[in-house]
């Protein structure tokens, strides 16, 4: 199953790689109401809407997440994020 954060704070934006990752303060508490003393700096890939419409980004990600886990690989945590107008 797929977790699912909330973001919280931005904090900076990350050189290299396509889709220019953010580090951002997510709450693990399952995508709800955010708890300020329980948050998580995660890596964010924001994909454009161009992006989306081009191919299977978000999809491709999980897939070649789940085979690195797969193959015993070394792998970070992935999730799904919920942005909301207080964080954009």
């Amino acid at each position: 199953m797929v977790s699912l954060y909330k973001a919280v704070k931005f904090n900076v934006e990350l050189q290299g790689g396509t889709t220019r990752p953010w580090q951002i303060f997510l709450s693990k508490n399952d995508g709800v109401d955010a708890d300020i003393y329980n948050l998580v700096p995660f890596i964010y890939k924001p994909f454009s809407k161009k992006d989306m419409s081009q191919s299977n980004l978000v999809l491709k990600e999980f897939l070649g997440s789940n085979l690195a886990r797969q193959f015993d690989l070394p792998t970070p945590d992935f999730g799904l994020v919920l942005e909301d107008e207080n964080f954009i």
